[in-house]
């Protein structure tokens, strides 16, 4: 089971496969009203087994993934609470960390999206990050979920624009990390996936 993961929704309740409400104009809710941790373990268990660190990345679903490095390190006392989203392991707590900002696009054409009798398509996406170790240990983990409601008019700009989320992730400064990044089709149960080593976007060598 993927450790404890941070959702970004419109309602907290501990379900990060539910609804949530969206003004029906917009093709995606990316501004939650409250963040939870929440486990991540999809009903048929494909989901959670994509997001390993190493497993072959699905492509059911076309994401492009622009990452890129906080130029502040940081470093919590061991009393003080985590700032917002930072989901870093109980481990890592202390130690100095940056965070990073991953802006993700998922392709709207391979998305399952059903006509309601509203008359517009409706659909849910989940935006995951996920960072390992090099032994293959989740660090940390953050997840967004974008309900969407399409009108006719609209649907044809979200199948050019394509549905983004940014999500920041806090990473350790020292050590050599990995990020696993997916989308997940709640409709079709289409996922995309890829993989990128911190390493490759990190700007100050050895840090």
């Amino acid at each position: 089971m993927l450790a404890a993961m941070a959702r970004r929704k419109a309602k907290a309740d501990g379900n990060p496969f539910g609804d949530a409400e969206q003004p029906a104009d917009e093709p995606a809710a990316n501004t939650p009203e409250a963040d939870t941790g929440a486990l991540v373990k999809h009903p048929k268990g494909g989901f959670e087994a994509t997001m390993q660190l190493g497993a072959i990345p699905p492509t059911e679903v076309i994401l492009t993934a622009h990452v890129s490095e906080g130029s502040k390190v940081e470093k919590l006392d061991k009393n003080a609470a985590p700032p917002p989203n930072n989901y870093l392991a109980a481990e890592y707590k202390g130690k100095p960390f940056r965070t990073y900002r991953v802006k993700v696009q998922a392709d709207a054409h391979a998305l399952s999206l059903t006509r309601g009798a509203d008359g517009m398509r409706h659909g849910t996406v989940e935006f995951v990050t996920l960072v390992f170790d090099q032994q293959g240990r989740q660090v940390n983990s953050m997840m967004s979920t974008a309900v969407l409601n399409v009108t006719e008019a609209r649907y044809p700009v979200l199948l050019k624009a394509g549905v983004p989320v940014d999500l920041e992730i806090a990473v350790p400064v020292k050590g050599n990390y990995f990020l696993r990044i997916g989308v997940h089709d709640v409709g079709s149960d289409h996922i995309g996936a890829i993989e990128v080593p911190v390493d490759a976007v990190r700007t100050e060598p050895g840090t």
